[in-house]
């Protein structure tokens, strides 16, 4: 898990410049979970699962509450 300001854990800040299209995936992601990229981009590194099978598996589940 990626450390949090203010915790008991060394922090660690990071610049990365992102393709555009990447960004643009990244925020339309995080705004359909209803979380911050930061949040998202912290899911993607502790977890084993690549942004398309998260985008798919949000994906499914929203239409499943339609």
């Amino acid at each position: 898990m990626l450390s949090m300001p203010g915790k008991d854990t060394n922090t660690v800040m990071l610049r990365v410049e992102v393709p555009e299209t990447l960004r643009n995936r990244l925020k339309a992601q995080s705004a359909r979970m209803q979380i911050t990229m930061g949040e998202l981009v912290e899911k993607l590194i502790d977890e084993p699962i690549t942004l398309r099978e998260l985008e798919i598996e949000t994906l499914k589940r929203l239409q499943k509450q339609e």
